[in-house]
């Protein structure tokens, strides 16, 4: 499993990226309008509901690909989301980190908002 093509716009802040899972890719965007709040998100470019099976499937994909990123980098991702600057004897890329914490932000967004159930955001 992977996450790839992470992107960033400036409509706002909209956050894309893809995951793929077993030759399989779907489409993740969260859309941020200029002034913030609501969001929309769309999988495959349809609109999803709060509690859904895509939903749960996303959450859950994303759990697994998170757990499965090397210590250090999710060590950095924690430090970059906790807004501390990155420690300088990190092995971990620090653009890679900074791409990765757009899909924890998008992960914990979809998780308080659309997800029906109130669970501990990633990081830990």
């Amino acid at each position: 499993m992977r996450i790839f093509a992470i992107e960033v716009f400036r409509d706002g802040g909209s956050i894309e990226f893809t995951l793929e899972k077993n030759g399989t890719e779907r489409h993740v965007w969260l859309e941020t309008p200029i002034y913030g709040e609501p969001r929309t998100l769309m999988i495959n470019s349809s609109l999803v509901a709060s509690g859904c099976t895509e939903v749960v499937e996303l959450l859950a994909d994303m759990d697994r690909w998170w757990a499965e990123l090397p210590e250090k980098m999710r060590a950095l991702v924690d430090e970059i989301m906790a807004e501390h600057n990155p420690s300088p004897e990190s092995d971990a890329p620090l653009a890679e980190a900074i791409d990765i914490t757009r899909v924890v932000h998008v992960h914990n967004y979809v998780l308080a908002n659309y997800s029906g159930q109130a669970s501990a955001p990633v990081p830990d």
